[in-house]
């Protein structure tokens, strides 16, 4: 759905501009009525220069005016909690989805790390033709040897990265092990660098609030128990 793109768009810019919604409700009321109308809105948008179209703004408009609207404006009690209800879900869907994604993937590599045989050498045991294919139906099986049982409901994913589409029957090995080997290598590195920017950001923090560790760990352990969930 185009509104889903559009919010989780608008969710990575707000998060890699540093912007609140107070702030960007300021910017975009600039008469000072306490209330958004739809130039206002497409005129603040282009402004903040998010990366939005036309139409992805509009749908935007669309949702915070809701069915009910008479006035064709967005208040600032609309605005603030409509776009924070439907960024946070958006956020926890994703996150759900990816974590379990990414766990999946993580559990891949693992497995390979410790078995002396590839993610290749479990396709060609299924390539009973020596062609270098294997079926397509045969994939859930490979999976399975290499040790991730509960596979069935993730073989959508590994179809999407493997390129494969509805109706194919075989898969070449070599070409499906390189892209799924990419892309374990693509979300280790995002990890890493997600990794970063979380460490980096704890370190601007602490500096601007002149925190040492210990400073944090003692406001954090809210419970006092020497530790922190």
């Amino acid at each position: 759905m185009r509104l889903h793109k559009t919010l989780d768009k608008l969710a990575t810019a707000f998060y890699l501009q540093n912007l609140n919604l107070k702030r960007a409700f300021q910017i975009f009321d600039v008469d000072g009525s306490g209330s958004i109308n739809t130039r206002e809105f497409r005129q603040g948008f282009n402004q903040l220069d998010l990366g939005l179209g036309y139409d992805e703004i509009d749908d935007l408009m669309a949702l915070m005016k809701g069915s009910n609207d008479q006035t064709g404006e967005v208040s600032y009690d609309r605005f603030i909690s409509t776009l924070d209800e439907n960024l946070k879900r958006r956020h926890e869907m994703n996150s759900e989805a990816l974590g379990v994604q990414d766990s999946i993937m993580n559990k891949i590599k693992e497995q390979l790390s410790y078995s002396s045989e590839t993610l290749y050498d479990a396709m060609k045991l299924y390539d009973l033709e020596g062609s270098d294919n294997i079926l397509v139906a045969d994939l859930p099986r490979v999976f399975k040897r290499i040790g991730i049982s509960n596979i069935m409901s993730h073989i959508p994913m590994f179809h999407k990265i493997g390129g494969i589409v509805a109706g194919q029957q075989s898969i070449d090995i070599m070409d499906f092990t390189k892209k799924v080997l990419q892309e374990i290598k693509l979300r280790t590195n995002k990890f890493i660098q997600l990794r970063q920017e979380v460490m980096n950001k704890l370190h601007s923090i602490m500096k601007a609030k002149e925190l040492s560790l210990f400073d944090l760990f003692v406001r954090l352990d809210k419970n006092c128990s020497g530790r922190i969930d």
